[in-house]
């Protein structure tokens, strides 16, 4: 996973070749385990040079789980300065557009790594004074979480652990926190869709109207994705009315992954990729298998250079801007279709897996052509299904009334 921050811009360097995507294709083709992909990218920076502003990696393998945070090495300067903590096997952890290492500790490797400037550099460019007697907070030095994309990792570790109380306007939340009960795919799904409601930064909370029996509710015009200029004229009409908050569910979001890794399977049967195309709060999950060889064309086809039907994104995006004109009457639409997929995934894989296993102890390949089968029909009756619902949201809207 990835989620790029800001990081100092007197760290950013154009003396080097890694932007953050070309290291994270590099680290997956060759490592093995995520320490070994820690070291390879360690290793390729200082050779190479990186010269993005500030990006965050988890990293997980079947095993281990760690946070990896890289920012520049200065202006003319090649190489890279980087920090990674691995979070505990009973613990969640989130990472959300700011940087969330604190202080660094290297006395014990199992628990965190850095790069061997790390303090050198800080201190070269006058970042860190280690006679000062202030802790040495990777955050601190060397990025920026004066965000409210902050919001999002309250959100997420108070879901895991709710009796902690913790606080949204906290300068540091913990890193990661021990969930107070098991997590699973479902829950973590569930995260992604999150916007906040019954909270006080829900971002359509407020907007309530009132019918002619007196009884108040929110409006169906409402949308937790409303456009800035919406957001502005709701304020100047009622000060305050619309939060402006970077919710974990947004519109624009291009796609995302819950990445499932299980050790007591084959590589190929325990890796999952959950993939979600467009706004999370909207999208079926379709389980993409690590031991699959191909996706149906349309999942190949970029959806950023303008509509066509030839692009599965389009089929997602389409139904979820649609469903927004009226989201107070779509979302349970929207919910019972992603609802329909989820369950039929969670019915349909222990059969599919105990079968592919068995494959897999015979013929690998024949493993692997089952679950390519599976993950590519799965993959087309999402998406057949998306367009479908387009065509009958925009019927449904197509008078504007």
């Amino acid at each position: 996973g990835e989620t790029t921050f800001i990081g100092r811009l007197s760290m950013q360097s154009d003396s080097g070749l890694f932007l953050i995507e070309e290291l994270e294709r590099i680290m997956l083709e060759r490592a093995k385990t995520a320490r070994e992909a820690i070291r390879i990218a360690d290793s390729l920076t200082a050779q190479y040079g990186f010269i993005d502003v500030g990006e965050a990696l988890t990293i997980i393998d079947p095993q281990e789980a760690w946070l990896f945070e890289i920012v520049g090495p200065g202006k003319d300067r090649k190489g890279a300065v980087w920090a990674a903590v691995r979070i505990p096997d009973d613990h969640v952890a989130v990472s959300a557009n700011v940087p969330r290492i604190g202080e660094v500790d290297l006395s014990d490797p199992n628990r965190m790594l850095a790069s061997s400037n790390i303090f050198t550099r800080a201190q070269e460019l006058g970042l860190w004074d280690p006679k000062s007697g202030k802790p040495f907070r990777f955050y601190e030095v060397y990025g920026d979480r004066d965000s409210n994309h902050a919001r999002r990792e309250w959100r997420v570790l108070s879901l895991a652990a709710p009796s902690l109380g913790l606080e949204p306007e906290t300068p540091e939340l913990p890193i990661s926190v021990k969930a107070e009960r098991k997590i699973s795919v479902r829950d973590v799904m569930a995260m992604f869709r999150d916007t906040y409601e019954g909270t006080p930064y829900d971002p359509i909370g407020k907007l309530q109207v009132t019918d002619t029996a007196g009884n108040k509710f929110t409006s169906p015009e409402a949308t937790p994705w409303m456009s800035n200029h919406m957001i502005t004229l709701l304020n100047t009409l009622e000060p305050g009315i619309v939060p402006r908050e970077r919710t974990i569910a947004v519109s624009r979001c291009a796609y995302s992954t819950v990445i499932q890794a299980r050790s007591w399977l084959p590589d190929i049967v325990g890796g999952i990729v959950w993939f979600g195309l467009d706004n999370p709060a909207t999208t079926s999950r379709i389980p993409l298998f690590a031991g699959i060889t191909d996706v149906p064309p349309s999942f190949k086809r970029c959806d950023q250079k303008g509509f066509t039907t030839e692009s599965a994104g389009w089929a997602f995006r389409r139904a979820a801007r649609l469903a927004e004109i009226e989201w107070g009457s779509t979302r349970d639409m929207m919910a019972d279709v992603v609802r329909e997929f989820e369950e039929r995934a969670f019915a349909e894989l222990p059969e599919l897996e105990r079968r592919a296993v068995e494959l897999y102890k015979k013929n690998p390949d024949s493993a692997r052509a089952v679950l390519t089968k599976y993950s590519n029909d799965f993959a087309r009756a999402a998406e057949k299904r998306y367009w479908e619902l387009g065509d009958s949201l925009w019927t449904r809207f197509a008078r504007g009334f």
